[in-house]
């Protein structure tokens, strides 16, 4: 079971990635370490030429072409009442995984815009606040932090 406190030790090293992913993402920082990525590490002599994919199925092959067998469903489909009852279920069950995905679709969109600088303005400050924050996590501990919370 996870406790407050090792959440407590998770949140700066999150924020820390966060703020390292922001910097490697900054366009010329990219560049940079992609150039050298690829001379130093991806040259041809690095690459193996003889290789080849293996052309035998797999055991997950062969179990993904198990379950595309429909027939093995056919017998469910006997009484339509019970069909059309549990395709009602399915669709508010579909509704409510919609709103719960556009919800986080969204969230993750504006971390995505962080990370890959389309607003260089507020991702600055995100690095900003993020480097300060990780700072006084790792520095203060979180009992003191809530503490000093319950008193405001």
């Amino acid at each position: 079971m996870v406790t407050v406190f090792e959440i407590a030790d998770i949140i700066p090293n999150f924020i820390l990635i966060l703020v390292l992913a922001c910097i490697y993402h900054h366009p010329k920082v990219h560049d940079f370490i992609t150039y050298y990525m690829i001379t130093l590490f991806f040259q041809e002599k690095h690459l193996n030429p003889h290789f080849v994919h293996p052309r035998v199925k797999t055991y997950r092959d062969l179990e993904i072409k198990k379950l595309m067998n429909t027939e093995r469903w056919k017998y469910k489909l006997v009484d339509p009442e019970s069909l059309v009852s549990l395709l009602k279920k399915f669709k508010h069950l579909l509704v409510e995984v919609t709103v719960l995905l556009t919800k986080g679709t969204g969230f993750f969109e504006k971390i995505k815009n962080l990370v890959t600088w389309q607003d260089p303005m507020r991702t600055l400050i995100f690095i900003g606040i993020g480097t300060v924050g990780y700072c006084v996590l790792s520095v203060i501990s979180f009992r003191f932090l809530i503490l000093l919370g319950s008193k405001l």
